[in-house]
């Protein structure tokens, strides 16, 4: 019995050979899957669940799909029950990259670079997400929150903002209750179950926090329990004759 069936130039080198188990190797004696095209030794076994086809070198390696300039390069996945159940699309005339799963388009890279998800268009007023080239992230939903950041295990930073690659506050959660934080030499808040606190570089802090200042001033404070003034309170002016120090 013929254990290989090989084809070989005119120089007498083979160049494809089919084996007794049907594989069929294009620069390989001992081909490794359905076919196996070889230009140089990679040192790779493919994995049994994709060994249907197989292209190695010892360099770059790579497939390429030409189509015409108004047309599209595809790659199928079907099953019995779809012949198109998902797809990768690159269209040539209006150069974007698109991803299907269950027959419809869930993601697609557009000629500028952009990442689009649930959209085919960077557009701020359709629903999905966006991740611009240039470094911006819009997140769009209709009815409901568009960004839900979870963090698990322990309290801490949920939220971290930074100016040219330093910290420059924060959101997140301790024991006491949700913050926000500004960076170092200045105010956040803690809310708490019955209050808000001013707090400073990650801990709460007493009688040292301003409620607005000389030029930026709050006008009506509305108190529906008792008021309690530490170091006197100015109305209506910041002159003496303005300052309540004790009851009047």
């Amino acid at each position: 019995a013929v254990s290989a069936l090989s084809f070989s130039t005119n120089n007498g080198s083979e160049a494809m050979r089919i084996t007794s188990s049907g594989n069929v190797g294009i620069g390989e004696t001992v081909p490794l899957a359905k076919l196996h095209v070889k230009s140089g030794d990679s040192g790779v076994t493919p994995n049994g669940n994709a060994d249907d086809l197989f292209i190695e070198n010892n360099g770059a390696a790579g497939i390429t799909i030409g189509s015409s300039t108004n047309e599209k390069g595809n790659i199928f996945f079907a099953d019995s029950g779809n012949a198109l159940d998902g797809y990768i699309q690159y269209a040539h005339d209006t150069r974007y990259l698109r991803f299907a799963t269950a027959t419809l388009e869930r993601m697609r890279i557009d000629s500028s670079g952009n990442v689009l998800v649930g959209k085919t268009s960077a557009n701020t007023a359709t629903a999905g997400v966006e991740f611009r080239s240039f470094g911006l992230g819009a997140f769009t939903r209709s009815g409901n929150q568009p960004i839900i950041a979870n963090r698990t295990s322990n309290d801490g930073i949920i939220l971290e903002l930074q100016k040219d690659g330093t910290t420059v506050g924060s959101i997140g959660i301790e024991s006491a209750g949700f913050y926000i934080d500004g960076e170092a030499l200045h105010t956040g808040l803690i809310f708490t179950s019955n209050s808000v606190s001013p707090r400073d570089n990650g801990s709460a802090t007493n009688n040292s926090t301003d409620l607005g200042n000389s030029a930026g001033t709050w006008k009506d404070l509305y108190l529906g329990g008792n008021a309690i003034i530490s170091g006197g309170a100015y109305l209506g002016g910041t002159g003496t004759a303005n300052k309540l120090d004790d009851y009047e």
